[in-house]
């Protein structure tokens, strides 16, 4: 009877070592899934700092010494965090150069959007590979669609 008790124990001290490892996977696993997208936005946001948004105030500057609508705007809140440059050289068009980040596979999509509709992708980038200069060739493409269509 002791080696059946014995027997008893050590199965239930494998059973419950299983148990509180597969309970301690479950919550890292859970915490990560909470927290990774707040850590994603936090290193998105540094990276715009560094390397996008000063690139898309100096686009902007032009704008704004001529008195034209234009704006640099974050936002840091909502599921796909965003910073973006929005102007608009006449009444019937407006266009954006957007910088959204993807929390789930932690890319930034790129891409500029010209009224209502869905916008023309650029790119799907990892936070490493922004540079600045790449931001500036999104921003002469995409002020060059600017002056195309405003000019029509």
């Amino acid at each position: 009877m002791a080696d059946e008790d014995q027997d008893l124990q050590r199965r239930l001290e494998d059973f419950l070592d299983k148990a509180a490892k597969a309970k301690a996977a479950r919550e890292q696993e859970e915490k990560r899934r909470i927290e990774g997208p707040k850590l994603f936005a936090d290193a998105f946001a540094a990276v715009s700092v560094r390397k996008i948004r000063p690139i898309l105030e100096e686009a902007c500057r032009p704008w704004a010494d001529r008195g034209l609508p234009a704006e640099v705007t974050d936002d840091w809140v909502s599921s796909r965090p965003s910073v973006r440059l929005n102007v608009e050289p006449n009444p019937g068009l407006k266009g954006s150069l957007v910088y959204e980040g993807h929390a789930e596979d932690r890319t930034i999509v790129a891409y500029r959007h010209f009224g209502p509709g869905a916008g023309d992708a650029i790119g799907r980038l990892a936070l490493n590979d922004i540079t600045r200069e790449m931001v500036q060739s999104h921003v002469d493409v995409f002020l060059s669609e600017v002056i195309r269509l405003g000019g029509q």
